[in-house]
């Protein structure tokens, strides 16, 4: 398992199209968007978007899992009118 410390848009990069579990529900990666990093000794932010189902109103902690990077407790929200729903973790 990948610490939180250690997750970067480059861990979530290779894994776009990847599903992911959360709590039960499938989400797959659509993009990772990343920001210019404060400072030289701070990471970059970075933001990693999904599509999953239509049902689910998410708007606290849960557990995101997925093999690469083992189950993590992320703060998602979803964001936008769509045809597709779309949910949104951010980093940093």
């Amino acid at each position: 398992m990948t610490t939180i410390e250690k997750l970067t848009a480059d861990v979530f990069k290779p894994l776009v199209g990847e599903t992911f579990d959360m709590e039960g529900r499938s989400l797959t990666l659509k993009t990772v968007t990343e920001g210019k990093a404060p400072t030289p000794s701070l990471p970059a932010p970075f933001t990693l978007e999904f599509s999953g189902p239509e049902d689910f109103h998410p708007m606290s902690a849960y557990a995101l899992s997925h093999d690469a990077i083992g189950s993590h407790d992320l703060l998602i929200h979803r964001v936008g009118p769509s045809d597709e729903p779309l949910f949104e973790i951010i980093f940093g």
